[in-house]
């Protein structure tokens, strides 16, 4: 399969499924993804950059193709990276649910919240610095007038610290 498929810039969401058959952690999924070469430019710097990073390599991956997780306004999306709280301001690693209909685009995004989310756990001051660069950032929309109502629907990066890091490291767009 791997021979088939591999230096492909664009897998389809049954390829991307194939490949991580068998990972049971991120770590797993992140060799998987750069010894085979896999996804576009952002991508694969992406999934290297991810694969050296010390919070997640052990987070559990579940591939399950009926599953439907859902987001917060109850609409079934193709993956989702969740967390339990454990204590005040405390979480575990979490696990990455992922369905048939994830893609490569899927994947780095949500581990990129996995990487995020445990990084500002364990570090404050990174913590502080994204919801500060954050604020400016959602100033400065607003100040060139480009922040209205709807703009954390449509800006999809702009809903919060966690999303905005998510998006503009995994979003060619």
């Amino acid at each position: 399969l791997f021979r088939s498929i591999s230096h492909k810039e664009h897998l389809s969401n049954i390829d991307t499924h194939n490949v991580l058959t068998g990972a049971k952690t991120l770590g797993e999924a992140l060799d998987l993804l750069v010894e085979n070469n896999l996804g576009n430019a952002v991508e694969k710097a992406l999934f290297k950059l991810l694969r050296s990073n010390k919070y997640i390599s052990d987070i559990p991956l579940n591939l399950n193709p009926t599953l439907q997780p859902m987001d917060k306004e109850g609409y079934i999306i193709a993956g989702a990276y969740t967390r339990k709280k454990i204590g005040e301001g405390l979480f575990d690693k979490g696990i990455l649910d992922l369905n048939q209909d994830a893609n490569l685009h899927t994947v780095g995004h949500e581990m990129l919240h996995a990487a995020t989310l445990n990084a500002m756990d364990h570090d404050p001051e990174f913590a502080k610095q994204m919801d500060d660069f954050f604020e400016k950032l959602k100033a400065t929309a607003k100040e060139e007038e480009k922040w209205e109502s709807n703009t954390e629907k449509s800006w999809y990066g702009l809903a919060d610290a966690r999303e905005m890091i998510s998006e503009a490291f995994s979003n060619p767009e």
